[in-house]
């Protein structure tokens, strides 16, 4: 939960004062994310992300897309940042992990991955994906969309079990750059081969 935070923007400072370390969440070829709550409001939780020693200049680049992309309810939200500290995004922190390992957990608790919530999905990354291509003035392509890089967070009303339908967020814009055609440089593939199309 970050509506304690929300209307205040956060930097390293603020972070580093208020806020404890808790777990790690993640990591990967650029960085890593890390868990922190506040000290004194523990439902008051953000991720950290911080570069590897490669991971720096893409930390970078999505800090700098960050800002330019303002806020959209698919996309999670940039809460602050911190230059000097490697540098450091802080995010929001979405509970249910990601679309990788959510319906794992639904599967878990119901059997199943129940329809409505692969159509949530659906709808939620295409309404992320349609702020970054059409909403923004210069059309953005993700460059790395993957199950991995969508966040999964509590819809508004938390439900008491796992819920059927979360919110799904478009996350980890490191690769994101303008449409091939509308910059004049054509498109170069940075996301993960796996994913890649062939």
């Amino acid at each position: 939960m970050v509506a304690a935070i929300q209307s205040k923007f956060l930097t390293g400072l603020i972070v580093r004062k208020d806020y404890e370390y808790k777990r790690k969440l993640g990591s990967g070829a650029d960085g890593v994310v890390k868990h922190y709550t506040h000290k004194r409001l523990p439902n008051t939780t953000i991720a950290v992300k911080t570069p590897s020693e490669r991971g720096r200049i893409p930390m970078q680049m999505e800090l700098s897309i960050m800002r330019k992309i303002g806020k959209s309810p698919y996309i999670v939200e940039m809460l602050g940042y911190d230059e000097n500290w490697g540098p450091a995004i802080f995010y929001e922190y979405c509970a249910l992990g990601d679309a990788f390992s959510y319906p794992q957990q639904l599967r878990q608790l119901y059997g199943v991955v129940p329809e409505e919530t692969i159509w949530k999905f659906f709808s939620d990354v295409a309404k992320g994906l349609d702020y970054l291509h059409n909403a923004l003035g210069d059309s953005m392509v993700h460059g790395d969309l993957k199950c991995e890089n969508v966040l999964v967070s509590y819809p508004w009303a938390m439900p008491p079990n796992l819920p059927v339908l979360p919110t799904f967020k478009i996350a980890d814009l490191s690769r994101t750059a303008a449409q091939s055609g509308k910059s004049g440089a054509p498109l170069v593939f940075h996301g993960t081969y796996e994913y890649g199309p062939p």
